[in-house]
């Protein structure tokens, strides 16, 4: 089966715009600027799995509800995305202190 490009789930375009929602200052003052202080790899890989696990969880309430034939709620797929982010701005602070 071919499938068109246009209905691709992934392309190029679609990573690059995923990726202008991760960036943070270190130095602009909030929760990630004290966690990127920490500076402890394994701080950072444990934090990066308890965020992607707490994105599995709303991953499966959002299936559970789908497969109910209920809509997925805006905010948690939200909270989803924002699992997710956070995870992958962690596991790069950990690739940081490498």
């Amino acid at each position: 089966m071919n499938k068109s490009k246009k209905n691709s789930p992934v392309s190029l375009t679609k990573i690059r715009n995923l990726l202008k929602e991760i960036p943070w200052n270190p130095k602009t003052p909030g929760p990630m600027a004290i966690i990127s202080d920490v500076g402890s790899v394994e701080f950072y890989e444990h934090r990066a799995i308890e965020e992607i696990r707490a994105a599995q969880v709303l991953r499966n309430v959002i299936a559970s509800n789908e497969a109910k034939g209920l809509v997925a709620l805006e905010p948690t797929v939200d909270v989803y995305h924002q699992h997710m982010n956070k995870a992958i701005q962690l596991l790069l602070l950990a690739r940081l202190s490498v």
